[in-house]
């Protein structure tokens, strides 16, 4: 039995995941048995109203992060890729009521469940920030742009789909155009991302959480080693490939990133 606390809706996955306290690297584990999961899901908002804000926007981050990584996936699936679209037009507009973020969060986690969508880098390395001490939800606050970005040249049209589902909504069109001056046709899906991120006031760069560049070397390692990382739409086989993306999301600002997409 499970009781929904949060937005990512981790509970209808058959994953989980703990750090190595010898390796200091996450691992990930999944029943492969065919009744695994929760078999009960309690869902009540009176269990959530303890949750700090900070949990609901970051885990709402989350969920996106399953949406998005859905629709550009090496592997996408039209059924699975409807239901994220959907998701993103209800998740990211800042006011939804909770029970509809947190109706559509479940069903996107379950469409990438059910259809054994394949997701990427923004998953894999993720993980491996978790050791560091960077929570759960917000490994996609950190990843999430910078890898739209790196996948960008094989997947474009992909993210223009949900940059498009993004748009289409006038709250976050307002804040996308008015808020932060990104121009439609010039800025991508990440640089969208990037602002989305920042207008929540959640963290979005590496001195948040204290990490150096002397610990990029072990996180590419360790992020190598996730099977996230071999399925990204730009298959992650070097550590320089991992370093490149971590050089971009834990040291430039929200102004680099638009100014190295004009530059692509």
């Amino acid at each position: 039995m499970c009781a929904t606390t949060t937005l990512s809706a981790g509970e209808h996955s058959t994953f989980g995941g703990a750090t190595d306290e010898r390796s200091r690297r996450k691992q990930l584990f999944q029943d492969p048995s065919p009744d695994a999961g929760q078999r009960v899901i309690v869902i009540d908002l009176r269990l959530t109203l303890t949750a700090p804000l900070g949990v609901w926007l970051s885990t709402a981050m989350r969920a996106v992060d399953h949406c998005v990584e859905t629709v550009c996936s090496v592997s996408p699936v039209p059924e699975a890729t409807e239901a994220a679209l959907k998701g993103i037009r209800q998740l990211v507009p800042a006011r939804k009521m909770l029970t509809i973020s947190m109706r559509v969060s479940r069903q996107s986690m379950k469409g990438a469940v059910l259809y054994n969508v394949k997701l990427g880098a923004s998953h894999g390395i993720g993980h491996q920030l978790g050791p560091l001490g960077v929570r759960h939800a917000e490994t996609t606050c950190v990843l999430l742009p910078a890898v739209l970005k790196y996948n960008v040249r094989v997947n474009g049209a992909q993210q223009k789909l949900v940059l498009d589902a993004l748009r289409a909504e006038p709250v976050v069109a307002d804040v996308l155009q008015n808020g932060y001056s990104l121009e439609k046709g010039i800025a991508d899906l990440g640089d969208a991302i990037d602002t989305i991120i920042r207008a929540r006031g959640l963290p979005r760069v590496r001195s948040h959480y204290g990490i150096g560049r002397d610990k990029l070397h072990g996180i590419a390692a360790a992020g190598l080693a996730d099977w996230m990382c071999r399925t990204n739409p730009v298959p992650l086989e070097t550590k320089e490939q991992v370093w490149d993306i971590l050089e971009q999301c834990l040291w430039l600002d929200s102004t680099d990133l638009r100014f190295i997409s004009r530059l692509k």
